[in-house]
């Protein structure tokens, strides 16, 4: 993925002065120049490392430049030849070229972005059943806010309207039913997956909607036998952690079991006394200075807690200073643990867990 890419990554520049940096995983990657010349940097910092990359370079003609090569839409150039391709809502017609109404069901991976109704700002198509399914970065929820909303009128929203679900698909909890002009309020999801439903009757039809989501810290999550991830912020792969953060991860076990939590990565800012950047465990599900365990900063592995009981408080807190990567925590349900949290001297592992988003 781009974005920040503050770590480890691929720097390429043109002589216009524009650049792309690259880090994370790809399987195919293509880069096309506006001029002539281009400059290539390699960066890695002194901490994780992968397999590196391996690249080829030819000249291309973009005939994308020409009329947009006869695309009715979009163009993109690519080698040896170019593609047409479609705004939201529609699909590519049988000529290659010109574009006609299609699906609506999208993935979205982002910790943030805007997304709009089919063929926005101009009415929406009638006889539509859209979704899009958002996912985040573990331990995060997502909110999602509406900055336009246009919808045929009517008093339960039979006709054309949205839902919005509080999981991954339509069986989730309903968060609420929208139609008519009026904004709907902001919502929040409990876990790391937010669903939306359009549906447009045969009849009247819209201006529609422009929405932003964006990822939000913190959570109530449950503590299974298998592990869960909790991530310091949502890009935490390509960026540093914000300033002026605070987060607060309520997990809770099952009845007579306790919650086992460590750090497989742990990078705040180093201060003797932990007064700036840190991370807090609580035993129990309140913040209680009775129930504080520790509080962690630096770059030092915390050593592993087991709670006593069924549910454990991990507390983060930033300044508006110097900030660093932040940390993955991995939580488990177990067998419940003494008073006395446990010593580790677990060592800084060589890899980073993969973000689950299935």
């Amino acid at each position: 993925m781009k974005s920040a890419c503050s770590y480890d990554y691929v720097l390429i520049q043109n002589d216009e002065g524009m650049e792309e940096r690259y880090c994370g995983h790809y399987n195919s990657l293509v880069y096309t120049s506006t001029t002539n010349r281009i400059k290539v940097s390699f960066v890695s910092d002194n901490t994780i490392e992968k397999n590196g990359f391996m690249a080829y370079f030819i000249t291309d003609l973009d005939e994308c430049r020409n009329n947009n090569a006869g695309c009715q839409q979009r163009c993109t150039n690519t080698i040896g030849s170019y593609q047409c391709e479609c705004e939201s809502g529609y699909v590519l017609a049988d000529d290659g070229h010109n574009c006609k109404e299609g699906g609506c069901n999208l993935q979205v991976y982002d910790p943030e972005g805007e997304i709009t109704s089919p063929n926005y700002p101009f009415d929406y198509p009638k006889g539509k059943n859209c979704n899009w399914h958002f996912v985040t970065t573990p331990g995060h929820r997502l909110s999602i806010s509406f900055e336009e909303f246009m919808f045929e009128e009517h008093n339960t929203c039979k006709y054309d309207h949205i839902e919005i679900f509080d999981g991954g698909n339509s069986d989730a909890t309903s968060l609420g039913i929208f139609c008519g002009s009026d904004i709907p309020p902001n919502l929040q999801s409990s876990a790391n997956q937010l669903f939306m439903t359009m549906l447009t009757d045969a009849s009247v039809d819209r201006r529609g909607f422009k929405a932003f989501f964006s990822s939000v810290c913190g959570g109530n999550l449950k503590a299974e036998q298998t592990i869960g991830y909790i991530y310091s912020h949502a890009r935490y792969s390509d960026g540093k952690y914000e300033k002026k953060m605070r987060c607060e991860w309520r997990i809770m076990a099952q009845q007579n079991r306790g919650v086992n939590i460590r750090f497989a990565q742990f990078d705040l800012e180093r201060e003797v006394n932990c007064e700036f950047d840190y991370v807090e465990i609580y035993d129990g599900g309140e913040i209680l200075e009775e129930h504080r365990v520790a509080r962690y900063c630096g770059d030092k592995l915390p050593p592993s807690f087991t709670s006593t009981g069924r549910s454990l408080l991990l507390l983060l807190i930033t300044d508006e200073s110097e900030e660093q990567k932040g940390f993955i925590a991995e939580y488990r349900s177990s067998i419940p643990g003494k008073i006395t949290p446990l010593t580790s001297t677990t060592r800084r592992p060589p890899r980073e867990p993969i973000i689950n988003n299935n």
